[in-house]
């Protein structure tokens, strides 16, 4: 019931408020921007539509995995066609307009000020010029460049939507925006009294059967090296921040699901805390900066403008940053049974056993990392 899968995008939220807040540079550098909002898509595609949403913007395993190859195809130089004005503020408020947006708008419906981020020479934001197109839409790929005007139309090259990549040949796409890392609770939550959950013990079952009905979540486990697994995560994209995570823990695990005639439904909260130390090496690969108190300052008020964040950071020689996430969900969807598998409309696939009023459920977090789930129907 995707209980705790929420946690592997908890890697993604230190990368992004990382280079949201410019590697050194500010949000005044396109390139900086262009990281970030490059970064948010990825999250929010993610968040939207799972795993199967990276596999379809670009056989994309992971939202690191995202992150780093669009950044390198879209933000190596992001500018504006020729005759064309860059409007930064625009970009930002794409940004902020995109991630305040639900899974539905985000999908065909991106705010004017995503179009409005290249202007005809002389044409100011809102005011009816052309613009350069805003790439594919979620999921798909670059757009061709074509004008729209300020009202949203889409370009020529492709669907007008906020979670597309940015413009072809490294323009600066209006499209590459998108929501907040790490801060959708996608599933439910064994309570645990708001104690860290414990490793699991004992072996578990997998046995299949009848999930029709709804769930109420009596307690979790974890089963593997969060720390680890999330590390291991994050070499295989940058390798310079191969220990960058300190300390994982899921908190609280609390809620409820519902199966019904190939429909599923949560009702869950998940708190979910980590420890990263960003070491000099790690922040010039994730943003192409250089570390500084001043970095670090800016990433502590990135990570709390998160919703459902808490943050503190400390510079020295790394900067040490301790997060903690609380996220809720409410979210529908549908879902298939094969044998001992659940698989939702999202990608998300786990391993289930019902035994009368009970049912165990065991899904991956991230790399070697599994969450195990103890339900009793109502």
């Amino acid at each position: 019931m995707r209980s705790i899968s929420c946690l592997s995008l908890f890697a993604a939220l230190f990368v992004t408020a990382l280079v949201g807040c410019g590697g050194g540079g500010g949000n005044s550098s396109a390139k900086q921007l262009c990281n970030a909002s490059v970064a948010a898509t990825c999250e929010k595609n993610f968040a939207c539509g799972g795993a199967q949403a990276l596999l379809d913007m670009g056989g994309y395993g992971s939202v690191a995995d995202c992150t780093k190859a669009m950044q390198a195809q879209d933000c190596a130089n992001p500018t504006c066609p020729a005759g064309k004005t860059y409007h930064p503020d625009q970009v930002q408020k794409c940004t902020d307009e995109t991630k305040a947006q639900s899974c539905a708008d985000f999908a065909s419906n991106p705010p004017a000020s995503c179009m409005e981020v290249c202007t005809a020479a002389g044409v100011t934001p809102g005011s009816g010029g052309s613009a350069i197109g805003a790439g594919g839409s979620q999921g798909g790929g670059s757009g061709g460049g074509g004008t729209s005007s300020a009202g949203g139309a889409s370009g020529a090259g492709g669907t007008s939507s906020a979670g597309g990549a940015s413009g072809a040949g490294g323009t600066m796409g209006s499209g590459g925006v998108g929501g907040k890392g790490g801060t959708s609770g996608t599933g439910g939550g064994g309570g645990s009294g708001g104690s860290t959950l414990a490793a699991c013990s004992g072996t578990i079952k997998v046995c299949g059967g009848d999930p029709t009905g709804t769930w109420d979540i009596t307690s979790a486990c974890i089963d593997g090296d969060l720390t680890a697994a999330a590390n291991a995560e994050m070499a295989a994209d940058y390798p310079d921040c191969a220990n960058m995570f300190t300390a994982s823990s899921v908190n609280r695990l609390t809620g409820s699901v519902t199966y019904k005639t190939g429909t599923y439904t949560y009702d869950s909260v998940m708190e979910v805390s980590q420890t990263v130390a960003y070491t000099p090496a790690c922040v010039l690969a994730l943003a192409g900066g250089t570390l500084s108190a001043t970095v670090c300052s800016e990433l502590e008020a990135g990570l709390n403008d998160e919703p459902g964040t808490t943050a503190t950071c400390t510079y020295a020689t790394n900067c040490t940053c301790h997060a903690t996430i609380v996220g809720t969900s409410t979210t529908s969807g549908t879902y298939t049974v094969n044998g001992s598998t659940i698989s939702e409309d999202t990608g998300t696939s786990y391993e289930f056993c019902v035994t009368g009023d009970t049912m165990t459920q065991r899904e991956q977090i991230v790399g070697s990392a599994y969450g195990v789930t103890d339900l009793k129907k109502r």
